[in-house]
């Protein structure tokens, strides 16, 4: 009989973490899982290690592949996984002991799509970080636009936050984005946007491990590539789903796009790129509903636009510029009121 849950983890050179990341595992309330694990090219002991804790344990599933980074690994697992849900880990974290075994009840019990769950965050310092979520659980029988705003807004976007039904994920063609670097996004979209039930429950659920205390800007300008490639898929989901307007006008406290925002993490020479990326999928009409709405628009982001705009408008040649002065007009007026 299939297990009730799939747990994906991909591994690269983590010989220091595979014991302890079973003995967690072997010591959860929730017996019926399967951990579809992906050594993804490592170079130390870890294919070794993996090779012999599947040996102890027939839950423990282990494919051994080139590296490719966890993008393209997870979504691998995610293809072999048996298990009635999906739920997401890394190498050097865990989940608390009865986390998985409360999400799946609740996800039985409530036909849930996805349930949410709460990361807490530890550095190596000591210092920690949980993310502000309500206090007590919440179930969404009926995902509406205000809903998803809040997924979107409030739910970690990293992949261990959302416990799916693996139905629901295979329906939807939920997966990862193929590389290194911002590959969690896709998932996070795809999942707070697409579900139709969901569950959040409120006590921390995750352990991640912050290994280093590096600015994560610098990580974005090593990938600056895959970031924009990510960002480029995120905007073609939601154009074809008619959902891209209403992205702009209300992710984050309604920024104006996150491509805008994001942009200031990329070496100059590449943001061109992402203005060129956001206005290729951006039709007049989004335009104009943007126009429309600009009231909507956070403090925030009227001033990142309109301290801007000159910036903009020579960068965003796909957009129409009467579209684009309209916009800033409307912003312009917004901000007076």
């Amino acid at each position: 009989m299939p297990p009730k849950v799939s747990i994906i983890v991909p591994f690269y050179n983590a010989e220091a973490t595979v014991s302890s990341f079973f003995e967690r595992l072997r010591a959860m309330s929730l017996n019926d899982w399967e951990a579809v694990c992906v050594n993804d090219g490592s170079t130390d002991a870890t294919r070794t290690l993996l090779d012999e804790e599947a040996a102890r344990d027939s839950r423990i599933i282990v494919f051994h592949q080139s590296n490719t980074g966890p993008g393209q690994a997870r979504n691998f697992a995610m293809d072999h996984a048996q298990g009635d849900f999906l739920a997401f880990c890394d190498a050097d974290d865990y989940f608390l002991p009865e986390v998985l075994q409360k999400a799946l009840q609740t996800a039985v019990s409530h036909q849930s799509d996805t349930v949410f769950l709460r990361i807490l965050h530890i550095w190596p310092n000591g210092r920690t970080r949980c993310h502000h979520l309500p206090d007590n659980p919440w179930h969404f029988p009926e995902v509406h636009d205000a809903d998803r705003r809040f997924f979107l807004t409030h739910i970690a976007s990293g992949p261990y936050s959302h416990f799916l039904r693996r139905s629901f994920q295979q329906k939807n063609k939920i997966y990862f984005y193929n590389g290194r670097c911002g590959e969690d996004q896709l998932l996070h979209w795809k999942s707070c946007l697409l579900t139709q039930c969901a569950d959040l429950l409120p006590e921390p659920a995750y352990v991640y491990n912050r290994r280093t205390f590096s600015d994560d800007s610098e990580h974005y300008r090593h990938y600056t590539t895959e970031i924009i490639d990510v960002w480029d898929e995120i905007a073609v989901f939601l154009r074809d789903t008619g959902l891209m307007a209403a992205w702009c006008l209300d992710h984050s406290g309604a920024k104006l796009a996150d491509y805008f925002i994001n942009a200031r993490r990329t070496p100059p020479d590449a943001r061109a790129v992402f203005y060129k990326k956001m206005t290729e999928h951006m039709t007049p009409a989004d335009w104009e509903l943007l126009a429309n709405h600009s009231s909507r628009l956070s403090r925030r982001a009227r001033s990142y636009f309109l301290s801007r705009f000159g910036s903009f408008r020579q960068k965003l040649i796909h957009t129409p510029l009467a579209a684009l002065d309209e916009l800033r007009l409307r912003i312009r007026l917004a901000s007076k009121r």
